[in-house]
């Protein structure tokens, strides 16, 4: 992504190191702080229902940090080397990025999809949205 070698444009102007933060066994979990503006969540949770094939979807909804608070869970993660050369940091950890902004590139080094934490998940749908004339 940031990069890509041959002629290509990078997707991101910053110096990465793969697995930067070590290998899968150095994996671990973090509060990061993130500013980021993103949907504010629904409180409603969606009925759960079983299917035909009795299983049971998760129920839709997230437990989130107050505030710009975030559990991050970083495995066998990529580092950002430096500041980007465009772009905003949106999510730090002990000062360090974490997270890159670009128009609507994002890129995260850790993984938010491990955590209950939707934001990044809502900024994602709500980009989908206004892209598709908010639909």
């Amino acid at each position: 992504m940031a990069m890509p070698g041959g002629e290509r444009e990078p997707y991101l102007h910053v110096e990465v190191e793969r697995n930067g933060w070590g290998r899968q066994r150095r994996s671990f979990e973090a509060d990061l702080e993130v500013s980021l503006a993103c949907p504010a969540p629904r409180n409603a949770m969606h009925e759960v229902r079983s299917t035909l094939e009795g299983h049971t979807a998760l129920p839709v909804g997230g437990v989130e940090a107050s505030g710009n608070a975030m559990h991050g869970v970083f495995i066998r993660a990529p580092r950002f080397t430096a500041e980007p050369r465009r772009g905003e940091v949106v999510a730090r950890l002990d000062g360090e990025p974490v997270g890159l902004l670009d128009g609507a590139r994002l890129a995260l080094t850790c993984h938010p999809e491990l955590t209950q934490d939707r934001r990044f998940h809502r900024w994602l749908l709500a980009q989908a949205a206004s892209a598709k004339g908010g639909r």
